[in-house]
This record gives structure tokens, sequence and C-alpha cells, in this order.
């Protein structure tokens, strides 16, 4: 059985914030342990909606663009979640 990423952005929506998803997805498909890699779209509300992104699907070269891409591809929040819910978010996930 393989693991799964979840990817959440959360704070202001910049270009950085898209270098830094571009860089966790290329580094988790370096792990044949991971089988597929998601984003949570609109950030803390993405978990609690149970809405994501496999970016498995993702052509490389679009993948490749996200550094170069302005705001927040997946979405963002400034929703804060005690720590309690988040996992049980994602422990229901799985």
């Amino acid at each position: 059985m393989k693991d799964n990423v979840l990817i959440v952005h959360g704070g202001a929506p910049t270009t950085v914030i898209n270098a830094s998803l571009y860089g966790a997805i290329e580094e988790a498909k370096k792990y044949e342990n991971i089988g597929s890699i998601y984003g949570a779209l609109g950030g803390v509300d993405g978990i609690l909606n149970e809405r994501f992104f496999d970016f498995k699907g993702m052509r490389q070269n679009e993948i490749e663009r996200l550094p170069f891409t302005p705001a927040s591809v997946i979405g963002t929040s400034r929703k804060k979640l005690k720590v309690q819910l988040l996992w049980l978010s994602l422990l229901s996930c799985l």
C-alpha cells in the first residue's frame, strides 16, 4: 500500500507559494512509496470539505510553470483549526 501526500496552503497567495508547491510536488515524485500527491483546494476548507486535486494527473509542462504563476493554484485560506480537529479531518480522508 502506498502513502499519499496532502499539500495545504495557508496565508497570502503569492508566486512564492506556487514555487513551494512545485518543490513539494517534485520532491514527492522521487519516492516510489508515494501513490498520489493531493492539493487541498481552498486551504483548510479543502480538507474540511474533502476537496482535493491529484497532481499525479497533471502534465509535467504545467507543473513546471507553477513557480512563475501568480496567486495560489490550489487556493489558500487564513482559517485556523484546533489541532485535534485537523487530525480528525485528516484521518477521515485516509
